[in-house]
């Protein structure tokens, strides 16, 4: 199984863009790995998110922006 949901608000001022953006996704997702070192390693992925700031500029049709924040799975 594999779904989630994205949010996320902006705020024009001028030409300059201001906002947020949270997503979280729920998966089934697992795994394991043979390793020679450290025998058999497993990993299983249940939920995984993020929460973002957003800073851009808009030109014309187009928004240049950029993203930073954090993510934990």
């Amino acid at each position: 199984m594999l779904g989630g949901i994205h949010l996320g608000y902006n705020q024009a001022y001028g030409s300059f863009v201001l906002g947020g953006e949270a997503d979280i996704e729920a998966s089934g997702m697992s795994g394991s790995v043979d390793s020679a070192f450290a025998g058999t390693i497993d990993t299983k992925i249940d939920v995984q998110g993020s929460l973002r700031a957003r800073l851009g500029y808009a030109m014309g049709p187009a928004l240049l922006y950029a993203t930073g924040g954090l993510a934990v799975a």
